[in-house]
């Protein structure tokens, strides 16, 4: 199966999975519940089938098989009849699923496209288009707007923006690190640390609290 990277962050667990099976395929390798098949059919585009299914195929790898998802009103997705926090995001060419057993936790993956720069001024404040990295402005700018993605998840709070509520320290970007930011959105103003990781044609990024290692 096209798992790309199983990663270990503190106690978080991540799995990336390129997309590029077949539904079909799938099915004929992974054994799934009644239930699961009885969802996908309900599922038009095969697109959203793999967005539905791959990240249930990934939860099976720490849970038992058939561990349910739910979402809450504002989108978030939780588990059903287990502990712990999950986050899931999905590109053309990732399909990605995080594990924390305590703490709430965020992960974003974005494709590399130059469409970022276009609606940079909307989710950067002055300071943060200020160090940019004018020589790789591009990568620089997806790392910033991944991170602010993956800690909007890990808030967990609504009414969130990103430009005046999430900050990040300035920072250098490489093929892989860690970076500082803090949200203005909550009382407490927390801070968080977020990884960041580079590929061939997507970011990732995870966000944790930083109390909530």
């Amino acid at each position: 199966m096209p798992l790309i990277e199983e990663i270990k962050i503190n106690r978080s667990k991540i799995f990336l999975w390129e997309p590029e099976e077949e539904i079909t395929s799938l099915l004929k390798n992974v054994g799934i519940p009644e239930k699961w098949k009885e969802s996908l059919d309900n599922i038009k585009l095969e697109k959203r089938k793999k967005e539905w299914l791959i990240p249930r195929i990934l939860l099976n790898k720490i849970f038992k098989s058939g561990t349910e998802i739910k979402y809450t009103p504002d989108g978030k997705p939780v588990l059903k009849g287990e502990t712990g926090n999950i986050s899931i995001s999905h590109t053309e060419n990732c399909i990605a699923l995080a594990f924390h057993p305590i703490y709430p936790i965020g992960i974003d993956v974005e494709k590399i496209s130059d469409k970022v720069l276009k609606v940079k001024s909307k989710f950067l404040n002055k300071e943060e288009i200020e160090f940019l990295d004018s020589k790789n402005e591009i990568i620089h700018t997806l790392i910033m707007w991944s991170a602010k993605e993956s800690l909007f998840k890990a808030l967990g709070t609504s009414s969130v923006d990103f430009k005046e509520h999430l900050h990040i320290e300035a920072f250098t970007p490489s093929n892989f690190g860690i970076l500082k930011a803090k949200e203005y959105r909550s009382i407490s103003k927390n801070t968080y640390t977020i990884y960041y990781k580079i590929y061939s044609n997507f970011v990732f990024t995870h966000s944790m609290k930083d109390n909530g290692i």
